[in-house]
């Protein structure tokens, strides 16, 4: 029963809402391409432990999918949401090669559904706290040739760019996306009022 009414919520806001699946479109595309680029990229890791990453990580997006769903309007939640998931990305990364791993585009799907649900302060601390634990995370465990702190940012430079970029396109599509709804929302009243008037005539 509590599954029947589970599965229709989650067909109702699908139907509904073109952010869901901009956002489900996205993650599950970068999920495909992240991890067959990392299943084919560095050789000297055991096939057995890319398996092991490459299961945690669909498992994973599946459940928080399914929770982001399910909580779409509860800014608190989904704000909850977004701090676990990139508190997981930024674990993957150490098995999977630090800031050079492809998994490193996953920070994305978190700053997506910022700047879908959340405010726009919140996308930015969301890059921001990824970008600082990544490079941490690169600098403590990964740092096989012992470079500082800042060689690391400096050799990182093009990708932290980019995801700066990236955000700032993201936000922009998310603003257009909310305009666009609200627009529709004034158009769909609007219809309304024309056909219930039309009934008085």
């Amino acid at each position: 029963m509590i599954c029947q009414q589970v599965f229709k919520k989650m067909l109702a806001i699908w139907k509904q809402s073109e952010e869901v699946k901009l956002m489900l479109t996205y993650r599950y595309i970068t999920i495909l391409m992240t991890s067959f680029f990392f299943i084919v990229g560095d050789q000297n890791q055991h096939i057995e432990k890319k398996v092991f990453i490459l299961a945690s990580i669909v498992i994973s997006s599946v459940i928080l999918n399914y929770l982001y769903i399910l909580n779409m309007g509860n800014t608190k939640n989904i704000a909850l949401l977004v701090l676990i998931e990139t508190a997981g990305n930024c674990f993957i990364l150490i098995p999977s090669g630090g800031l050079r791993s492809p998994y490193v585009w996953c920070c994305l799907n978190t700053i997506l559904i910022s700047s879908i649900e959340l405010k726009r302060r919140y996308c930015w601390i969301n890059l921001s706290v990824y970008i600082f634990a990544s490079t941490c995370l690169s600098f403590l465990v990964l740092n096989a040739k012992n470079e500082s702190f800042l060689g690391i940012i400096n050799n990182e430079l093009n990708l932290l760019l980019s995801l700066i970029l990236i955000t700032i396109a993201i936000q922009l599509l998310a603003k257009y996306l909310k305009k666009i709804k609200k627009e529709s929302r004034k158009l769909a009243k609007a219809n309304e009022e024309l056909v219930a008037a039309n009934e008085k005539i």
